[in-house]
């Protein structure tokens, strides 16, 4: 297989094996198989595998099947890493697969991914002698089976705790399966000749052999097993199914019966042919693109649904071998709030998907410093290195394997917006990154969402309990025990916290309606954690004191059911009883050095708007060296101002005079005021840009004839203009300080009509007054909020005016432009 040409022109392959691609090519490869390559390339610990690329899945996915000359290259692939690690797939020496999805953008936990794939009732028996441990062998196909029942069979939540909900109904439907197995277990016949049918039999002790032939003649198939019977065969699957029993071999043993038992009945079946089994799991994760939750994810955060998802197929490395394997996520740095130091998570004995399920509560990664320090000390290096390679913070999934460290994926960490600003501003001062590149990798959600916020120390709250604080922020809310009803509050305009033992991507809805996130198990790299932060959500993972049944939870020594209020604190990983008075800290010294430099990149002029002179003091004591634009709009709409305006359009011509003298009275009395606030500064203000119909009464514009000619420029709103600005002048002339003034003739106006009024508008303005006309509004873009803001607009204007809380946002957003126009990618 040959290497691609470049990376601006790559060859358009279906297949790319690890080492092949490299990290620019993500719209290819996706974003995880991009890192995979490029660690290859590094020569970092990555087990061998290939990419089937996006082209693959838009050109060659056709309803979930794939066709036949991808499946040749993959069948290639795959003997290539037969070679690579002489091991076989579907032989004695059996090599084992993952296949995972990956898009361009990361969607932590959104599509699917199947591993252990390669097993079944003979590669099982192959594996267990090549590691020597049955446990672990079973273990690894009941994993199989597992996923390949829910992802390519589609067989719903098919976890073998929530399989069989009732253990009665579990008991009589697989009550053969049961019986068969307890009839080969000699320490559950023990049990029962010791403890339940020792008075059935002589006073002499039975053998084996005599209790089986006993249940064997109790157990009739045609009618319902006998109450005691039944009884112990529930004890047995609660043991081995549900218990501490089912990570043993004969646990595993059991739970591969029932399961292949229970798909049986769905008139389904896993393959026992390998390579059909890779088939179907690469179609069913290609397909895992169009899934609700990933289609979900996509839409909250302006993923397009065109871009089609990578596949990659990796030889297995395994965490559940034994104490001396574990798997793990770790951060180069802190994600909840910048620091650098590692951090992340790790659990001995397990597998990946154990960890970011949110199932279990791992322990902090800090503590294989001491289980495993060589494999600690190659994590850090591996992370330091990944860290100066992309110059920015990694999230690195890792696995190992008797002592063995491999790297499974590496990505641009998601964070908080605290810990994004304080990462960004480290890393100028490491000079691990210019400042260019600080602005140019800023999340809008930084800027906009990062002050800071700490609880009324005045107040008293009583804390009940406290977890692991995985995203910042305080929020208060009503308890929800569901994601449809954290849907159904937000409706409602109801502030609440989804509380859930732990979440899936299921949930994914019912997250972005809360307005907080609180879960029993799992830690700050579970799916959970990751989504939460991705949406800037305050999360709290893993409180051990939390219980939740169908209707109600308890927290700490208390009750609590849906509709209470409680509150989080993400700093500190506190849940409060009731709801919180939170007090803002203002803006960090972080975000302030990233709209400094921000400010250093600007190619546009930015200024400030403010429309009373509150406000222009204001703004000025905050260091605005001028007012872009004051606009006089409300004026006219205040009540008696309004008033005043509907009897000018009202009465008849005679009377408007009068009315129009009263109206410029009020213009002059606010103008001395406006320019007694400026202090000396400039200013620029507009003339009223409102339709006139805009100061008539509902029904007036129903019904009155002069409502079409009001919508345009008329006689009526140029007598206006003139009034506004002979009052603008009077008050200047009469003011101490003389302010440089600009008055903006509005759009309103049609440009074939902007010459003569600009002509008789400057007839009114006296001769030496620093006061100037623009005709040209175009050449200025005003901004009303951050909802308003258009990219398009802000390249086109010459001048911005935004309020104070859009500034910040509207500078990063040209310096961003500024930084892509000066490297080219504009």
């Amino acid at each position: 297989m040959t290497g691609s040409s470049g990376a601006n022109k790559p060859e358009k392959k279906l297949i790319y094996a690890f080492g092949e691609g490299h990290k620019e090519l993500s719209d290819l490869l996706g974003g995880k198989g991009a890192g995979l390559h490029e660690m290859t390339k590094l020569g970092l610990p990555v087990p061998p595998g290939f990419t089937i690329t996006t082209e693959a899945y838009k050109t060659h996915n056709w309803g979930g099947k794939i066709s036949d000359e991808l499946w040749s290259e993959v069948k290639n692939a795959v003997s290539r890493l037969e070679t690579l690690t002489s091991k076989s797939f579907g032989g004695e020496n059996p090599l084992l697969l993952s296949v995972r999805s990956g898009s361009k953008f990361s969607m932590p936990g959104m599509m699917d991914t199947i591993l252990n794939l390669g097993l079944n009732d003979k590669t099982v028996k192959f594996l267990a002698q090549q590691a020597k441990d049955n446990r672990f062998a079973y273990d690894c196909y009941k994993r199989f089976l597992q996923k390949f029942g829910e992802i390519v069979l589609t067989i719903p939540e098919q976890t073998f705790s929530k399989q069989y909900d009732l253990i009665e109904e579990a008991v009589d439907t697989n009550r053969n399966i049961l019986l068969d197995f307890l009839l080969k277990d000699e320490k559950a016949l023990s049990r029962i000749k010791n403890k339940l049918y020792y008075r059935s039999f002589s006073d002499k002790e039975p053998d084996y052999q005599t209790v089986r032939d006993y249940l064997k003649d109790y157990y009739d198939p045609e009618k319902h097993m006998g109450y005691t019977l039944r009884h112990f065969l529930a004890g047995y699957f609660t043991e081995y199914v549900l218990g501490s029993s089912s990570s043993t071999k004969k646990g595993t043993e059991l739970q591969i019966a029932l399961f292949k038992n229970h798909v049986k009945q769905k008139g389904k079946e896993v393959p026992q042919d390998v390579n059909k089994q890779l088939e179907l799991s690469i179609a069913a994760v290609f397909s895992s693109w169009d899934n609700p939750r990933a289609v979900e994810y996509r839409r909250l955060n302006n993923i397009p649904h065109d871009l089609g998802t990578a596949v990659n197929v990796q030889v297995m490395v395994f965490g559940n071998l034994g104490e001396d394997s574990a798997t793990g996520v770790a951060f180069s740095r802190s994600p909840v709030d910048g620091k650098k130091e590692l951090y992340g998570e790790y659990m001995i004995n397990a597998q990946g998907e154990d960890i970011v399920s949110g199932t279990k509560t791992p322990e902090p990664v800090i503590g294989m410093k001491k289980t495993d320090t060589k494999s600690y000390n190659k994590l850090v290096s591996v992370i330091e290195t990944l860290e100066k390679h992309y110059k920015d913070m990694q999230e690195v999934e890792f696995t190992i394997e008797k002592n063995n460290l491999w790297v499974l994926q590496t990505r641009k960490g998601k964070r908080s917006t605290l810990a994004d600003l304080k990462i960004l501003t480290d890393m100028v001062k490491e000079k691990l990154i210019t400042e260019e590149d600080a602005v140019d990798k800023v999340s809008f959600a930084s800027v906009t969402t990062s002050s800071q916020e700490a609880l009324d120390p005045s107040k008293k709250y009583r804390i009940v309990s406290t977890g692991q604080g995985a995203c910042l922020g305080i929020v208060s809310g009503e308890i929800v025990l569901t994601p449809e009803k954290a849907e159904k509050y937000a409706k409602q305009g109801r502030k609440c916290i989804l509380v859930r033992k732990t979440t899936s991507t299921d949930d994914l809805k019912g997250i972005a309606s809360a307005v907080g996130l609180l879960t029993q198990t799992g830690g700050a790299t579970s799916h959970a954690a990751l989504v939460a932060r991705a949406m800037n959500k305050c999360c709290i993972t893993g409180c051990d004191e939390l219980y939740i049944t169908h209707d109600k939870l308890t927290i700490g020594d208390k009750d609590y059911r849906e509709g209470d209020m409680i509150s989080l604190n993400g700093y500190t990983g506190d849940i409060i009883e009731g709801e919180v008075k939170v007090v803002k800290s203002g803006k960090s010294k972080n975000l302030e050095d990233l709209i400094r430099w921000s400010e250093k990149l600007l190619n546009k002029k930015l200024e400030t708007n403010a429309d009373t002179p509150n406000e222009i003091s204001e703004r000025l004591k905050s260091g605005a060296e001028s007012i872009g634009l004051c606009r006089t709009e409300h004026l006219f709409f205040l009540n008696e101002k309004l008033t005043l305006t509907r009897e000018y359009l009202s009465s008849k011509p005679k009377n408007k005079e009068e009315t129009i003298n009263k109206i410029g009275r009020v213009h002059k009395e606010y103008y001395k005021r406006v320019f007694e606030s400026l202090q000396g500064k400039s200013i620029r203000t507009s003339l009223l840009s409102y339709p006139l119909d805009n100061f008539l009464p509902s029904q007036s514009k129903k019904h009155s004839n002069t409502d079409s000619a009001l919508k345009k420029y008329n006689a009526l709103l140029e007598n206006i203009y003139q009034t506004q600005v002979k009052a603008l002048c009077e008050a200047y002339s009469e003011s101490e300080k003389k302010p440089k003034i600009e008055i903006l003739i509005p759009s309103l106006v049609p440009k074939a009509k902007r010459g003569k009024l600009y002509k008789d508008l400057k007839t009114i303005i006296p001769e030496g007054q620093n006061i100037t006309l623009n005709k040209e509004p175009e050449k200025i873009y005003f901004i009303d909020d951050l909802n308003s803001v258009s990219y398009e607009k802000l390249k086109a204007a010459e001048t911005i005016v935004s309020p104070p809380n859009c500034s910040d946002f509207v500078k990063v957003i040209l310096a961003k432009y500024a930084v892509k126009e000066k490297r080219g990618e504009a």
